[in-house]
């Protein structure tokens, strides 16, 4: 049935049945709301009209490699949308799915790496932040972050998912040091770099590198990396460069 006037939904963990009973478990249910402007939903495909006027979606546990009857690519026009949240579910199909030519807000979390990378994505030519869960090498956030040009803040876990990740915080990030390092990226004009770890030395690299950057938010105490009289020493200088805060530290220019 139709819901001319909703504003906004959200399904929680939810279980529909197939009726009559089919292989997959994973249904699309199209949602008749040209007014809908908010979305979020657990597990089945739940899909705005086509040219819907959505700026918020948010995708949990959701399967769109298993989805009957099947999406295409960029079958999901969403003309409007400027945030996009993923968790726990594979991103690829769901970035091919949809057509977001205005995003500005992306956020994939997981606890695992991508499977699947997609052959191709577009340019998200208005993408200002990216916050993607870093667990390792990630051919999709690869590709993802190929396509952001004009990036402005980027994150290497999820913001306000602080207190999940900081436990199993061992490593610098994945980013720094995959093949041909740092070096090889082409790096958009960032300002803001918020990462779980980090050592000094890379991030005054990275500055090198990124001479946009004016702020850089660390979880774990850097001096916990390396040599601690360098690591102290680093983050004096990198002090002097731009501003640093500390896990969550308040930012002295707020």
């Amino acid at each position: 049935l139709p819901f001319p006037s909703l504003k906004r939904l959200h399904v929680g963990k939810s279980y529909t049945a197939p009726s009559p009973p089919q292989v997959a478990s994973y249904l699309r249910i199209d949602l008749d709301a040209p007014q809908l402007y908010q979305l979020s939903y657990y597990f089945h495909a739940i899909l705005p009209p086509a040219l819907s006027r959505l700026t918020r979606l948010s995708i949990s546990k959701s399967d769109f490699r298993s989805i009957e009857p099947p999406i295409i690519q960029n079958q999901i026009e969403l003309p409007e949308l400027l945030e996009l949240q993923i968790a726990k579910c594979e991103p690829g199909p769901i970035l091919c799915a949809l057509s977001t030519p205005a995003l500005q807000v992306l956020i994939f979390y997981s606890e695992f790496t991508s499977d699947e990378p997609p052959e191709e994505l577009p340019e998200y030519p208005h993408l200002r932040d990216l916050q993607w869960s870093d667990v390792g090498g990630d051919p999709t956030f690869n590709l993802v972050f190929r396509h952001c040009p004009n990036l402005t803040r980027y994150a290497n876990y999820v913001v306000e998912r602080e207190k999940k990740v900081y436990h199993g915080m061992t490593d610098g990030p994945t980013i720094f040091h995959g093949p041909g390092r740092m070096n090889s990226i082409e790096w958009p004009r960032l300002e803001e770099v918020l990462f779980d770890c980090a050592s000094c030395v890379d991030l005054l690299a990275l500055m090198d590198l990124v001479p946009t950057i004016k702020r850089i938010r660390i979880l774990k105490d850097p001096c916990e990396f390396g040599d601690v009289n360098v690591e102290k020493e680093r983050l004096v200088e990198l002090r002097e460069k731009v501003e640093v805060a500390l896990w969550l530290d308040a930012w002295t220019d707020v």
